[in-house]
């Protein structure tokens, strides 16, 4: 019995040593335990109240992973941080490949538009914070003059 309550003791010494020395680790490098992916701005369109803005970025998590095109809502004045992923939109292909517009009809309708072809993994018809709702419509984008001239010749 005696051996049995050392073999114990011994083992959440172990334990709760490892899971301090990890503690500490989180603690003295937060980068390790950090999210990995990367944010780059691409646009952003204020509500006309100016107390929203819609943001669209491209998002890259590791070198084994594909770009993608996000779209979030943030109070105006809040910064676009590397650990926030898309509550609007998420779709494959960078952010200028998906044709994206927006704009906003009111303050409370944001419209996005995007291309035909655009395949979207996360898509949100409606946002919420604890002062505001909004509604987002998707629409197809269609080609600007130059774009259509070019695909001519």
């Amino acid at each position: 019995m005696a051996i049995l309550q050392r073999c114990i003791h011994w083992c959440l010494f172990v334990c709760s040593s490892f899971a301090a020395v990890i503690a500490m680790a989180v603690l003295v490098f937060p980068d390790v335990a950090a999210s990995s992916c990367g944010n780059k701005f691409y646009q952003s369109v204020r509500s006309p109240n100016d107390a929203l803005q819609a943001v669209i970025f491209e998002r890259q998590c590791g070198n084994s992973t594909e770009f993608s095109t996000h779209m979030v809502i943030l109070p105006v004045g809040a910064a676009l941080r590397d650990d926030m992923a898309g509550d609007v939109l998420i779709s494959s292909r960078l952010p200028h490949e998906n044709q994206l517009a927006m704009s906003w009809l009111g303050s409370n309708t944001l419209v996005v538009k995007l291309a035909p072809e655009t395949k979207l993994r996360h898509s949100q018809r409606s946002w919420a914070n604890f002062t505001t709702a909004i509604d987002i419509q998707f629409r197809p984008s269609t080609p600007s003059v130059e774009m259509t001239a070019a695909l001519a010749n």
